[in-house]
């Protein structure tokens, strides 16, 4: 155990995440993602999301702005918001992305895309969302659509 522990503080040294009087030096997370639901509106086969409903245990606004705020605490400057897919809540979303830019953090999103429109965008933007990650998986659209689950995804 002994072993164990040394090869773990020779780690910590060389990575220099203990400084001098071997204290550590912060960590903070930069960039978080947060799955604000599980529910998603396509079926890929190698996604965790159950297409057909949220999940039991999805925050309230409360309780993530409540995690929000001990994040920019933290000095996390970008918060990235995925699922499932994200836009099934787009209320909740929108609140707290305006929530993420009073407290300084930049927020972003990961979309599949499918219920993003112009209108959309539009909201995204004016809550401060500064940029959407949209996947395209093949550039061939009907192998696209085959992998996403739903013709028209791409």
């Amino acid at each position: 155990m002994a072993d164990v522990r040394l090869k773990l503080f020779e780690m910590l040294l060389r990575l220099k995440l203990l400084g001098k009087g071997l204290k550590a030096k912060p960590l903070t997370p930069q960039v978080v993602s947060y799955a604000v639901t599980n529910a998603c509106n396509l079926k890929c086969p190698h996604c965790h999301a159950n297409a057909k409903r949220a999940s039991l245990n999805e925050l309230s606004f409360e309780e993530a702005a409540g995690a929000i705020t001990d994040l920019a605490t933290l000095g996390t400057e970008v918060l990235i918001f995925s699922g499932g897919e994200p836009l099934l809540r787009k209320k909740f979303v929108l609140k707290l992305a305006e929530y993420c830019s009073d407290l300084g953090i930049i927020p972003a999103m990961l979309t599949n895309g499918t219920l993003l429109d112009y209108k959309t965008a539009l909201e995204l933007k004016n809550a401060g969302i500064l940029a959407v990650g949209i996947p395209i998986d093949y550039a061939d659209p009907k192998r696209h659509d085959e992998f996403r689950g739903l013709p028209g995804s791409f």
